[in-house]
């Protein structure tokens, strides 16, 4: 080989090698990142599951949220204090709009004050509410887009 074809030759493995270390870096970051929104996802899980009992002042709280997300992986927790059962949702299960859209349309149909008719006059304050609550978040969550 002549000296310009070892030049050629090491220029190209020398693109390669910034290529690989470029890629290499990228895919750490991506790394990093999905660990640190894994992180946060089981912090925000431990937190919620802290906070949320059955206590009217944790219902206070709960009320304040205003991400329709949040509201909506931790119903289950709130409507214990009026006695309805409703299947826990997954995080993963809130991640698209729409998917989003279609949990808070079954929530809205399970909490809404005129389905809720065995309900005491305390317990359907409550669960109009609930309803209120989820309707405000989930209105500032749409009008995002």
């Amino acid at each position: 080989m002549d000296e310009y074809e070892l030049l050629l030759n090491f220029c190209n493995s020398t693109a390669k090698e910034n290529d690989f270390e470029k890629n290499l870096i990228d895919f750490e970051t991506n790394v990093l990142n999905a660990n640190n929104n894994l992180n946060e996802i089981n912090f925000i899980n431990k937190t919620e599951n802290n906070y949320i009992t059955n206590s009217n002042d944790n219902f206070i709280f709960w009320k304040k949220e205003i991400n329709i997300r949040k509201l909506l992986l931790t119903l289950q927790n709130v409507l214990i204090l009026i006695n309805l059962k409703w299947k826990p949702v997954e995080f993963t299960d809130l991640l698209e709009l729409k998917q989003v859209k279609k949990i808070y349309n079954r929530a809205m149909t399970f909490v809404h004050p005129d389905k809720c008719i065995n309900l005491n006059e305390n317990e359907l304050k409550i669960a109009k509410e609930i309803y209120d609550c989820l309707y405000t978040a989930y209105q500032k969550e749409i009008n995002k887009y």
